[in-house]
């Protein structure tokens, strides 16, 4: 029994060690395929410049098969690929490395709606007819030429133009991890120019122009009150007896204590003339 007591124990103590976790190695799976997408990169350049040899034509058969005109952006979208997943440092980049791609696709879209000439058939024909324009350069392939042809069906041709426009910089900006609200928020926050303080007070637009109206409708008022002051005056010099050689006076605005000063001569005459009567 005190043997049986004794291996009991002896398991029990073994079960209740922990066994030392393994030390992971890290994941490789981000530079395996940024060396992917270098590689392809390259194969896709050689495949622009028409390059004879088996394995470029039949990748460029088939990334134009796929895409159409998108296939000349699609070096762009490796080389931008690689470069998002070797320097992830950590930070999720799966959607980043899709937008990339989805551009050139859009871009194959947004050929085929602009400039193509491609009248898709009924039935599962237009796959084919798809394809071999995307080859041949009248359609987007495809994905790209069967996305630019649903879209316009759907929403016509204008509508599809600024639906994959809009796409198309979206997934742009995406790709080089932005947003429009960072680009907003930018912009609101970018550094500005301190420019001195102004040196002299500047009365606000507005009230200027009201105070130049307002100033020579004054004036022109004033002008009125003096023609009709001198004119009544020379009227009752004239109905006493006084020769009018004073009838032409100077038309412009007098102040108000020569206004008076005026006025009162004239009354002074007005009285001269009536006692000497």
């Amino acid at each position: 029994m005190a043997t049986n007591n004794k291996r009991k124990t002896t398991s029990s103590s073994s079960r209740g060690r922990k066994k030392p976790a393994k030390k992971q190695a890290a994941p490789i799976r981000r530079e395996v395929g940024a060396c992917v997408c270098l590689v392809l990169a390259l194969l896709t350049v050689l495949c622009c410049f028409r390059i004879d040899a088996a394995i470029l034509n039949l990748l460029g058969s088939v990334f134009r098969g796929l895409i159409g005109a998108g296939f000349y952006i699609l070096p762009f979208s490796f080389v931008m690929s690689f470069l998002i997943l070797i320097l992830h440092d950590g930070r999720p980049v799966a959607l980043r490395v899709t937008c990339t791609f989805l551009t050139a696709a859009l871009v194959g879209s947004l050929v085929q709606l602009v400039g193509g000439s491609f009248d898709a058939p009924e039935g599962w024909e237009v796959v084919t007819a798809l394809w071999d324009g995307g080859i041949s350069g009248t359609a987007g392939g495809v994905l790209s030429g069967g996305l630019a042809s649903l879209l316009a069906a759907l929403i016509s041709r204008i509508g599809a133009v600024i639906v994959v426009i809009v796409g198309m910089l979206l997934s742009l900006i995406t790709s080089l991890n932005m947003t429009v609200a960072s680009i907003v928020t930018a912009i609101k926050n970018r550094p500005r120019a301190e420019y001195a303080e102004p040196q002299r007070e500047h009365k606000d637009t507005a009230q200027a122009i009201v105070d130049t109206v307002a100033t020579h409708h004054i004036e022109h008022v004033q002008r009125a009150e003096q023609r009709r002051v001198l004119r009544e005056r020379q009227g009752q010099a004239v109905r006493c007896g006084e020769a009018p050689c004073r009838a032409e006076l100077p038309l412009r605005i007098l102040p108000a204590a020569e206004l008076e000063l005026r006025a009162g001569e004239l009354d002074m005459q007005i009285d001269i003339r009536q006692a000497g009567m």
